[in-house]
């Protein structure tokens, strides 16, 4: 009789790590193409899918521009989802400007499309396109302070998680990442350097399934100062705290994940499988077209033109890089979990610790973990 409680012990700790399987999901931020903790900050440019923005939106001109009087930025050309508001904005709608440009919110095609914010709306310039409607925090349809709770929480997760593989340059430049043993769950999690980055022109992901969902743990925790013209002193030496991402191709087994983007706005279907997590760092610069989703939640990043062909989500946005829609996904448009560490070691132990009990005494063993 008093070995049934203690077999349910050993049960309870088998079936728990399965109970315990993380899904790589993106919570509230899953339904929008940038979610902002704090400021977005652009003077031209667009994002095609939903943006929420805890601080203020703000819409100003450049500070190298000829013109003080212009800026623009349109929101939601694509989006599909009536009845739901293009832009959220927890803090104020700001459209510093007083010249042509003005801020366009569409919905379901050429439909115009709707704002909600809980500060003010300051008009240098109309809203062009759309309506925008005052709302209290509590009617915001987004929590942010729960939404960042959680994407901390899976950017450390993934952190901690990345596999056995070692790159292997190619050609042209490329470093080639092949996981050591397959995943179970189609999840592959690889560091990807400052220092590789450095010497690089792009990345192939080989060896994994066609569905898989593969995921980039960007690091700097040497504090590399990319020597490439496209850190141009973004990151000093020494600032393990910063990086830059620089890629001018990503392949998925042997095919560019961009597709044929000059054709099809909804092009890039690859890049929907990819995610580069930036966890822990405090400033990132995106220095290229970016095939993949950004998870950056600590960041403030800045991201001058080049198009992201995936989500964004940071602490804060400077920059008028393009925001293409599209929604990470594996290619089956299921959500993937990531394994917690094997139930094999918990096993081991506690069918010892049965073993230590009849023994009248109980062995110690340590239980480790395996990677992906």
């Amino acid at each position: 009789m008093k070995k049934l409680p203690l077999l349910s012990v050993v049960l309870g700790l088998i079936f728990c790590q399965t109970a315990a399987a993380a899904q790589i999901h993106l919570g509230q931020a899953a339904d929008y193409n940038a979610f902002i903790q704090n400021n977005f900050q652009v003077s031209s440019s667009d994002t095609q899918g939903r943006i929420a923005v805890g601080g203020n939106f703000i819409v100003k001109p450049h500070q190298y521009s000829h013109d003080k009087t212009n800026a623009g930025y349109s929101i939601g050309d694509m989006v599909h989802a009536p009845g739901t508001p293009s832009l959220v904005v927890g803090g104020n709608i700001e459209l510093q400007a007083s010249g042509s440009g003005g801020l366009q919110i569409h919905n379901t095609g050429i439909d115009h499309g709707t704002a909600v914010y809980a500060g003010q709306l300051i008009n240098g310039q109309k809203i062009g396109s759309g309506t925008a409607s005052r709302v209290s925090k509590s009617e915001l349809p987004v929590d942010f302070d729960a939404a960042f709770k959680h994407l901390n929480a899976l950017s450390d997760q993934l952190a901690a998680m990345t596999a056995a593989a070692t790159p292997t340059p190619g050609d042209y430049a490329s470093l080639t990442f092949r996981p050591a043993v397959p995943s179970a769950d189609k999840v592959y999690i690889f560091e990807l350097t400052q220092e590789m980055l450095d010497s690089s022109y792009g990345i192939n992901i080989e060896g994994v399934e066609s569905d898989a969902l593969v995921v980039f743990n960007v690091t700097n925790t040497t504090g590399y100062a990319m020597k490439n013209y496209s850190n141009n002193g973004f990151c000093k030496a020494g600032d393990a705290a910063c990086a830059v991402l620089k890629l001018e191709t990503v392949k998925f087994n042997g095919v560019n994940t961009a597709g044929d983007t000059s054709k099809d706005r909804n092009a890039a279907p690859l890049a929907k499988q990819v995610l580069f997590n930036f966890n822990g760092l405090s400033n990132v610069k995106l220095a290229s077209n970016v095939f993949g989703t950004v998870l950056a939640p600590k960041a403030a990043i800045h991201a001058p033109s080049a198009p992201v062909w995936g989500q964004v989500i940071a602490s804060s946005w400077v920059g008028n890089a393009q925001i293409n829609v599209g929604p990470l996904t594996p290619r089956d448009g299921s959500t993937p979990s990531v394994s917690a560490p094997p139930a094999l070691g918990l096993v081991v132990l506690a069918l010892l610790a049965l073993a230590g009990l009849r023994r009248k005494r109980i062995l110690p063993v340590i239980a480790t973990a395996q990677p992906l």
